[in-house]
């Protein structure tokens, strides 16, 4: 397997970054050259593009410090965070109570990025292995997708490629549409064995002020989740769903 050769301008608009944040104010092109171990020139350079993307800004000396653009990424990370440090305790119940697998996702350019697992019983699965799912045959995504306007999911589904991983993957588009419009009449989601043979997951939406901001999912084996009795182990992933969303409610930064 080849190696992958790093960009080189990449790595140096890193280095100038995070020379800035690591500042306590402004910091001009000299000092910044010295820092970063870079010529003058391409320090210019790079941080003409920055400020241009608006990753930083620039004041009357032509100093530079970070910009709005690189601000709304810090505050993403600091939401994911914070949400993750709120739901923790009610996925650790469930984890522990249920015996099942619980996952937090959120949404991101459409895949579902897992933000924590917390394991139940001994099993494992695709989640442990890879923290990205599609949108199309998992349930947190068919969660995220159930919010998705008819002219957006029209567009996902031409950009899409529908891989039959099972038997029971959903890839006639008619099929799929109506299992996104039973998802937003429902509000619970289902993957019966759609991603991987032998595992079930159910999805609840996590919302503040209406809007869905992630999801939770209950993963394990078909067979044993039947013997626990599914209907069970969805109530007690609402009651954990609604525990979190009335525990977030009230915090500003969880948005």
């Amino acid at each position: 397997m080849a190696s992958i050769k790093p960009n080189q301008s990449v790595i140096n608009s890193f280095k100038i970054l995070e020379a800035i944040s690591n500042s306590s104010s402004y910091i001009g092109v000299s000092q910044l050259s010295k820092e970063t171990s870079l010529p003058k020139t391409t320090v210019f350079r790079l941080l003409e593009t920055l400020h241009y993307l608006g990753l930083i800004k620039q004041n009357d000396n032509q100093e530079y410090t970070l910009g709005r653009a690189f601000l709304k990424y810090i505050d993403r990370v600091k939401n994911q965070e914070d949400l993750v440090s709120v739901s923790t305790p009610f996925l650790k119940e469930f984890a522990s109570t249920v015996g099942e697998t619980i996952n937090l996702g959120i949404l991101y350019n459409n895949e579902v990025i897992y933000l924590k697992s917390i394991r139940g019983e001994r099993f494992t699965f695709r989640v442990q292995l890879l923290p990205v799912a599609p949108l199309y045959n998992s349930s947190l995504g068919k969660i995220f997708l159930s919010t998705f306007s008819n002219e957006a999911l029209e567009d996902y589904i031409h950009k899409t490629i529908f891989e039959k991983n099972t038997i029971n993957t959903i890839v006639d588009i008619d099929a799929f549409k109506e299992e996104i419009n039973k998802v937003k009449k429902q509000n619970i989601a289902y993957d019966n064995e759609e991603a991987e043979y032998g595992l079930t997951c159910v999805a609840l939406p996590i919302t503040k002020s209406n809007k869905v901001i992630a999801a939770i999912s209950v993963s394990g084996p078909t067979s044993r989740l039947k013997i626990k009795g599914l209907n069970k182990i969805i109530q007690a992933l609402q009651n954990t769903a609604d525990n979190i969303n009335h525990a977030i409610s009230t915090i500003d930064d969880i948005s």
